[in-house]
């Protein structure tokens, strides 16, 4: 495939990506009612709004490149990239495997659809898609832990600072509920709360990392293909 023709898909990505990750995150928001600022609050959304920026940016870089026909996109946005991508994947995977068992026939709607299903899907493909040309180094498997670290920092502020994430819950999701049955160490057997929220930040710290050493491995894999293609 043509450079010409791999970067109109890429265009193409992008601007589906960035249409259905702020599609989403407007959905939400008429479906909040009257709670709707209470959604900025959420992991979801705030991955969604930054993955939504990063395809837009990412858009105009490379149409001027075309246009100019030269390469303008550097290794930080690269990495920003990789960072946003890393991020709306947990939001799909958390909510797939931990959220929908305990939301019932409320988790299928449009809007969740679109920013934890649809909005990953097109943000993974898109990465090792427009990555053929690149490759991650050794420490950028790290950086994707930011954002994690920070939301753990900001839902523990809000946690103690008794913020109304929703329906009167000075935490976002069960598994952030510090004052839970299983408290931070504990365990439990009330469910959704069998183990304390220790166990669940390290395992989705595991996770985060797992992830972004498989997203990089998969790019060292696409490169060297290519360059053995040429």
């Amino acid at each position: 495939m043509t450079n010409k023709k791999r970067n109109i898909i890429s265009l193409v990505l992008k601007a589906l990506l960035a249409t259905i990750s702020f599609n989403g995150v407007l959905l939400s928001y008429l479906q909040g009612g009257s709670f709707s600022w209470h959604i900025f609050l959420y992991f979801t959304i705030q991955s969604n709004i930054w993955i939504g920026i990063i395809s837009i940016i990412g858009f105009i870089f490379l149409a001027i490149d075309m246009a100019y026909r030269k390469i303008s996109i550097n290794r930080c946005f690269n990495i920003f990239e990789f960072i946003f991508t890393v991020s709306i994947l947990i939001t799909g995977i958390i909510f797939t495997t931990v959220l929908v068992p305990t939301m019932g026939k409320n988790a299928w709607s449009i809007s969740n659809i679109l920013t934890h299903l649809i909005a990953p899907i097109l943000a993974v493909t898109d990465f090792l898609f427009n990555k053929r040309r690149y490759s991650l180094r050794k420490w950028d498997i790290f950086y994707p832990l930011i954002p994690l670290g920070y939301y753990l920092l900001f839902s523990l502020l809000g946690f103690f600072l008794q913020w109304d994430f929703g329906s009167g819950n000075n935490y976002p999701y069960f598994f952030l509920n510090y004052a839970s049955p299983s408290g931070v160490f504990g365990f439990s057997n009330q469910l959704p709360y069998f183990m304390g929220s220790f166990y669940w930040i390290v395992l989705i710290i595991a996770l985060t990392l797992g992830l972004s050493i498989f997203l990089k491995w998969l790019t060292i894999k696409i490169h060297t293909r290519e360059q053995q293609n040429d």
